[in-house]
């Protein structure tokens, strides 16, 4: 399912883009867009994700894989054990811990691995970079959640430059 939603997630961003795009056009906001579509042709997080958009849409190759999610426990203080009476997953969702004593839990949420995308030729890797600096997470959730901070922060400025 992750990959299914990774698909409408890249569907959906470059909605954003085309919105912007157009919102731009003829206006004095257009010098910004323009800057705007440079990063984005010039940034790998960005760029991937565009490429990664149009390789689904118009290729045959799976642009990602589904990775499972879970539930870790462990010590919460690792200088001491942890116990557990009983341990029973009911309804979704619904977890019952009797006699926990120094238990810590950490949820993994499922996602999805990034492959490699090929457009017309050209190859382009899951992003090792992003806004000048490392970028070492190649999963769906990473990636989509620094797209969304990039788009909140470039919708923001837009709104000063479009509302002329």
């Amino acid at each position: 399912e992750m990959p299914a939603l990774w698909s409408d997630y890249l569907v959906g961003s470059q909605r954003v883009f085309s919105k912007l795009a157009a919102a731009a056009t003829g206006r004095k906001s257009a010098p910004w867009y323009g800057n705007i579509k440079n990063q984005r042709k010039s940034d790998e997080l960005l760029q991937y994700v565009h490429q990664a958009r149009h390789a689904d849409e118009h290729g045959l190759e799976n642009i990602a894989e589904p990775s499972a999610g879970g539930i870790a426990f462990g010590a919460a203080d690792r200088r001491r054990p942890f116990k557990m009476a009983l341990f029973r997953i009911g309804m979704p969702g619904e977890i019952t811990i009797v006699g926990p004593e120094n238990v810590g839990v950490a949820f993994k949420p499922a996602n999805a691995i990034l492959f490699p995308v090929t457009n017309e030729g050209r190859t382009y890797e899951p992003p090792r970079t992003h806004l000048g600096r490392p970028w070492v997470e190649n999963n769906a959730l990473a990636v989509a959640g620094a797209v969304l901070i990039f788009m909140d922060k470039i919708i923001a400025e837009g709104e000063a430059y479009i509302a002329d």
